[in-house]
């Protein structure tokens, strides 16, 4: 896909005519000859009003297909951006040109959820602010915030605030922010003039789509040990020394592995959880903002964390939830988990259409039909044992009586014979 000049929205059709439980759009780019990979976003942060750079490839999905959605028009649209000179990272990552690749997921591809509310949740820029309990007792290794829109699409929420300031022009900001913890799952969103629950437009090529208030599906899962490849946790305050590669221990498998980088606060014992995302859609200049961005490729996870005294690791504030539970951290724990997906992903592989045909085809000789029409099955009841006798006794009387018929016949032609001789 490429931002600015590229085609906006892309339609990617999937063949499970129901809503998938998760999607995962991997954008892969090149840095200094790396192969780098990014996650797409839920719904788009900002649009191109603000003269900021701001982008990523946003998704949208349905029964039958997923929409992706670049930055189009003005030449500060990214489909990748890790922030510039407002975060640290191991590059500087400004990119308009991408490939992109799906995975989708059905609900029973996954184990089955240890938490799921599904009941009636709405969220909308009049209510910004929602909190949902659950019954898990510790915070859950995974949580998946469906955002369920009333053309039938769906969005998925998110876990940065790169722009958090009322902008007195015509800009408009987007999503549903949520934070977990060990009792509940906090949600968040903008709550201003101009602003939407989810929205795609102004920037963000052939499609103008915005919904104020939309229903929220949430699951969570606690993992078992076999599902987690890896987990690697460090603290980290702001100004500390950089560690923004994390090396990982074997391989990443781009279509059986899963990354989900977590940003805790570590200012309280029951801080709140916050994912990180795969690229930063900046405000005006000093504006405050937060969020962690990260990417990664077969060997490592590389993080962008915020370097300016505005930005924030953790940051709540300004038009998300009107004012409610603001939280501005930057003293966290950092948790980078790899997520096997090879026992719930539904994988579909092309197949050799010569193979095909022979793993179908099946000798006659070797069916079940043609085994059981040779084979005697044994009867244990005296009643069949009867029977089976009385028809034995029958044959037998059958045949004695026709070699009997024949008997005086035989015996006159020997005894014939021997008077000749």
């Amino acid at each position: 896909m490429k931002a600015i000049s590229g085609t906006s929205p892309i339609t990617v059709s999937h063949p499970f005519n129901e809503i998938p439980a998760k999607v995962d759009v991997q954008v892969k780019v090149t840095e200094n000859g790396k192969e780098y990979i990014f996650p797409g976003l839920g719904s788009i942060q900002r649009d191109n009003d603000i003269n900021t750079p701001y982008g990523g490839v946003a998704y949208t999905y349905n029964e039958t297909s997923v929409l992706l959605i670049v930055p189009k028009g003005k030449n500060i649209g990214r489909v990748i951006y890790t922030g510039g000179l407002s975060y640290n990272g191991v590059f500087d990552g400004s990119f308009i040109s991408a490939k992109v690749r799906v995975r989708v997921w059905r609900l029973f591809d996954w184990p089955k959820p240890d938490f799921v509310h599904n009941c009636n949740l709405s969220i909308s820029t009049a209510e910004p602010y929602k909190l949902v309990t659950h019954s898990l007792r510790r915070q859950p290794d995974f949580v998946t915030v469906q955002v369920m829109l009333n053309d039938g699409f769906v969005s998925e929420g998110q876990g940065v605030t790169t722009v958090t300031e009322d902008d007195s022009g015509t800009n408009h900001v987007c999503g549903v922010l949520f934070g977990i913890s060990t009792t509940s799952i906090t949600l968040w969103v903008p709550s201003k003039n101009r602003d939407y629950v989810i929205c795609y437009n102004d920037g963000w090529g052939d499609i103008a789509r915005m919904y104020d208030s939309a229903l929220v599906v949430i699951r969570a899962w606690v993992l078992s040990s076999a599902d987690v490849v890896q987990r690697e946790t460090f603290p980290y305050s702001r100004g500390d020394v950089f560690k923004g590669t994390i090396p990982l221990m074997c391989n990443l498998d781009p279509d059986s592995h899963m990354v989900i980088v977590e940003i805790k606060d570590a200012t309280i014992s029951d801080g709140k959880v916050f994912y990180a995302a795969g690229t930063a859609s900046l405000g005006n200049i000093n504006d405050p903002f937060g969020g962690v961005v990260f990417g990664y490729n077969q060997t490592d996870v590389l993080l962008w964390t915020p370097s300016v005294t505005n930005g924030h690791l953790i940051y709540v504030d300004g038009i998300w939830g009107d004012g409610t539970e603001t939280m501005e951290i930057n003293t966290v724990q950092i948790s980078v988990t790899i997520v096997s997906t090879s026992n719930s992903v539904n994988n579909f592989t092309a197949i050799n259409i010569d193979d095909l045909v022979q793993d179908l085809t099946v000798s006659k000789k070797t069916t079940s039909t043609h085994v059981r029409s040779l084979t005697s099955a044994y009867d244990p009841r005296p009643s069949a044992k009867a029977m089976g006798a009385v028809g034995i006794t029958v044959l037998c009387l059958v045949l004695g009586l026709i070699i009997l018929a024949d008997c005086d016949l035989l015996v006159r032609k020997f005894c014939l014979k021997n008077d000749r001789n």
